[in-house]
């Protein structure tokens, strides 16, 4: 009861698995995909929050002001990331 090709099928998950016995043969490897989005959700994120910093100061808040108004772009913009990987998993 080989496995040749002619009794495979793909899975909800992207995996392979026998039609016959039902056995995963191969499930691919998803949580590379998850960390490479999270830096980049970070890296983002960390722009975002500059950029809403140097726009606040140079509108005339304070320095306080300008990084709360960063951190709060910042976690904002990472909320609406990780809602969407909520939504999606």
């Amino acid at each position: 009861m080989g496995h040749d090709g002619r009794v495979v099928e793909v899975d909800m998950g992207g995996g392979i698995a026998c039609q016959e016995c039902g056995r995963l043969l191969f499930r691919p490897d998803l949580s590379r995909g998850v960390r490479g989005t999270l830096l980049l959700a970070l890296s983002t994120a960390l722009n975002i929050a500059i950029t809403a910093g140097l726009l606040a100061r140079r509108s005339g808040a304070g320095i306080p002001q300008a990084v709360l108004t960063g951190a709060g772009a910042a976690a904002t913009s990472l909320g609406v990331y990780f809602a969407a990987v909520a939504a999606y998993t």
